[in-house]
C-alpha cells in the first residue's frame, strides 16, 4: 500500500484491497475515538484542578 491515498470508492478493487482498506478505516477511527476520549479526560482533570485550587497550602 505504501504511501497511497485512500480512493473515493472501492469499486474496481480485488476484495483483499478492500478488506485492506476497510481494516485501515476502522483502525483509525479507534485511534481517533481513544485520542478524543484521553484529550477529554485531560482537559477534565485540569478543569476539576483548576475548581478546587482554592486551598491554602500555608495550612497542615
Amino acid at each position: 500500500m505504501g504511501s497511497e491515498k485512500r480512493p473515493d470508492s472501492l469499486e474496481g478493487m480485488s476484495e483483499a484491497e478492500r478488506n485492506a482498506w476497510q481494516r485501515i478505516d476502522t483502525v483509525v477511527l479507534r485511534l481517533a475515538r481513544l485520542i478524543g476520549r484521553q484529550m477529554a479526560r485531560d482537559d477534565f482533570e485540569r478543569r476539576i484542578t483548576a475548581a478546587n485550587d482554592n486551598r491554602d497550602d500555608d495550612v497542615p
